[in-house]
């Protein structure tokens, strides 16, 4: 028998032992579905591409027993690609009443193209808002999460912003449509900025030749992390979920 206590976790504690051991849910147990969707950044990768990782796939890592993860997040994708490529329309109609939904696109949108922004700073901006009003006409709550910096320093070794205005456009749009917004480049500027040129390496996916299968002559990308990065990133996210007192934060330990 399973009860679903209510109570403190003391009283839970004391009723199991007064019906001699059944079974106590703990009272930190919650119910709830997260969903994100995003670029590469954020999704899920299989094993055999170990040790790559998105911050998405970590997540759960941070979350209450009960807790539902679900990322939808694709590699490649932006604002606009999501939709068009029907990934939105596949996620949509799964969402409910009382979900939550990470959005944070930006590194792609903001690529550059035979000299023009795949899709331009308004255009990113537009788009976000349609996810926010198809998500909370589903009665979900949005959050929306700013892209993370990349491992480019400047002169003096220290991690550069390079989204333009992209993230301020996130910001704007959390403004005006009361959307909680997780700045995820500010964050990861400050926390990047504490370690050493070497050490980001550890963050992002800097790998030697010879140690994983799926890079058996190594890897050097400064856009995608390794488990170790992707946790790191995972962590700020639940973080400043609490500082801000989001409503999302009760789902996390």
């Amino acid at each position: 028998m399973r009860y679903l206590s209510k109570w403190t976790p003391g009283l839970a504690v004391a009723l199991a032992f007064l019906l001699g051991g059944f079974e106590v849910e703990s009272a930190l147990a919650v119910e709830g579905t997260i969903w994100l969707i995003g670029d590469s950044t954020v999704a899920s990768y299989p094993a055999e591409r170990d040790p790559v990782a998105g911050w998405g796939q970590l997540l759960g890592e941070y979350c209450k027993e009960g807790v539902v993860i679900q990322n939808k997040a694709v590699s490649g994708t932006t604002s606009r690609s999501f939709v068009s490529r029907k990934f939105w329309e596949k996620v949509l109609p799964q969402i409910k009443e009382g979900d939550y939904v990470f959005i944070q696109f930006g590194h792609n949108d903001h690529y550059k193209e035979r000299g023009e922004h795949l899709v331009s700073a308004d255009d990113f901006k537009t788009n976000l808002a349609g996810y926010v009003a198809e998500i909370r006409g589903k009665g979900a709550t949005p959050v929306l999460v700013t892209p993370m910096c990349r491992r480019i320093f400047d002169a003096n070794n220290k991690i550069k912003k390079q989204f333009a205005n992209y993230p301020e456009k996130v910001i704007e749009l959390g403004r005006e449509e009361k959307v909680a917004v997780i700045d995820l480049e500010e964050i990861s500027f400050q926390e990047l900025g504490k370690l050493t040129v070497e050490e980001t390496k550890d963050v992002f996916l800097y790998l030697p030749a010879g140690k994983y299968p799926a890079f058996p002559d190594g890897k050097k990308d400064g856009v995608h992390f390794q488990t170790h990065g992707a946790r790191l990133l995972a962590g700020w996210v639940v973080e400043d979920a609490k500082k801000q007192k989001l409503p999302i934060a009760q789902l996390f330990q």
